[in-house]
């Protein structure tokens, strides 16, 4: 048995060194691309509809998980960017980045990944447009930038501005490659442990008697308090998988662990008043579940 688990770790962790080494290299080449002002520049244009598109498309677009996409929300009300752009923009940076949708389609393949992009997207799109027509823009409390949650992480605009983008993405992706490498152990170990040595039957006891409709919405809260980096829960999520948890139940653990966690609601709660910041996690909550029972009826 520890033979196998051995063996498992040695190919799931060498599976996530390689795509880490690639996706790094891929997040600091955009983040030289992307500066804030930059940003704040793309987004300021159009109509509403226009500018939450906008929005979830910059969230598609830059590798910002949710303590680095909090600050940057601050700079764009502070230079008055349209409300509904930058809340699309909230919603769709830590759920939709290159780094999740390389891993997405390694671990799940194209048509999971078309349907996880699709409805992000969409959501993050429709929940901007309806923030702002319903005025929720009177809820932001004075600002004063905040320190990153998660400082040090490697994530939000960390690049040096002096080197050539291709030379600062090499650097980025060797100092990320560093801050990531303990993540990516445990990643690796508890991947091959469940695969090897958990039953199939007691994995299957976890999605609450098949019933998706409990599974899925215990899933989406549970995965709040966890406060999972998106990219190291898809590859725990694919063994889970293959060992019979609903691959809805997975998604809704991930969207609500990474589209939510217990240090972006500190932080929420210090820029938004309490019925937008409630808002906010409904939302959340709401897209968590709803994908979830997709791919459950769907896989």
């Amino acid at each position: 048995m520890l033979v196998e688990v051995l063996k498992e770790f040695i190919i799931l962790f060498g599976e996530l060194a390689a795509l880490f080494l690639v996706i790094s290299f891929i997040v600091g080449f955009l983040q030289s691309k992307f500066s804030n002002d930059r940003l704040k520049q793309i987004l300021s244009r159009g109509s509403s509809i226009t500018n939450s598109i906008i929005g979830a498309t910059i969230g598609l677009l830059t590798p910002f998980c949710t303590c680095s996409t909090i600050p940057l929300l601050i700079g764009l009300f502070q230079s008055n960017a349209p409300f509904g752009g930058a809340m699309s923009f909230l919603f769709a940076s830590p759920l939709l980045n290159p780094a999740v949708i390389i891993l997405f389609i390694t671990f799940f393949g194209p048509k999971a990944t078309i349907i996880y992009v699709s409805i992000i997207f969409g959501f993050s799109v429709i929940a901007g447009i309806i923030l702002e027509k319903m005025g929720f823009k009177k809820y932001i409390k004075p600002i004063a930038s905040p320190k990153t949650c998660c400082s040090g992480c490697g994530c939000g605009d960390h690049t040096n501005k002096s080197l050539s983008p291709t030379k600062a993405a090499i650097a980025n992706s060797k100092d990320l490659f560093k801050k990531i490498f303990p993540f990516l152990i445990i990643v690796a170990t508890v991947g091959s442990i469940i695969k090897t040595l958990v039953p199939n039957a007691y994995v299957m006891m976890l999605s609450a008697g098949y019933n998706e409709f409990i599974s899925v919405p215990l899933a989406a809260i549970l995965g709040i308090p966890m406060y999972i980096r998106t990219e190291t829960m898809i590859p725990i999520g694919l063994v889970l998988f293959e060992k019979g948890l609903g691959m809805g139940t997975i998604i809704a653990l991930l969207v609500g662990g990474a589209g939510l966690s217990v240090p972006e609601l500190v932080l929420l709660n210090t820029i938004f008043e309490k019925k937008l910041a409630f808002t906010i996690i409904l939302s959340i909550f709401t897209v968590a579940v709803t994908i979830g029972i997709i791919f459950n009826l769907l896989y």
